[in-house]
């Protein structure tokens, strides 16, 4: 059971040096553009997508227009797998097409990032018995 232990830990803290402590939008548009340009994938059009939020981290959804053909869009999914931040696909959708080497996809991927710790105040002084109760 240790050895369990031991491994889940290690597994956790890998995923954790892969969720950067701010957004990095411009860095994983970079990677991610790099990659697609590598496979022969051209994205036509990236958007910002909904954002949901717990304590600790933050995750943003990104959705793309993108062209290629079959082999070169399996080849770009594993190489977004392969990249060093943590990202998923939330969505993939091939749609049929008469050239097979220019299927549009509509691609949607979650990018996480850690959220900062809240600041947390010192009051100067405890409040008073007055204020407590008008709270």
């Amino acid at each position: 059971l240790g050895g369990h232990f031991a491994d889940a830990e290690k597994r956790a803290v890998g995923i954790r040096k892969r969720i950067p402590t701010s957004r990095k939008e411009a860095e994983f548009l970079e990677n991610l553009s790099q990659r697609a340009k590598q496979h022969q994938v051209l994205i036509q059009d990236y958007r910002r997508g909904e954002v949901t939020r717990t304590d600790q981290f933050s995750r943003m959804q990104v959705q793309l227009q993108c062209i290629g053909s079959f082999g070169a869009i399996c080849n770009f999914v594993g190489a977004i797998h392969e990249l060093e931040r943590l990202t998923t696909i939330d969505r993939l959708e091939i749609v049929a097409a008469e050239d097979p080497d220019r299927y549009p996809i509509n691609l949607t991927i979650a990018l996480f990032h850690r959220r900062a710790a809240p600041q947390v105040t010192k009051l100067s002084q405890p409040p008073s018995e007055r204020e407590l109760l008008t709270r």
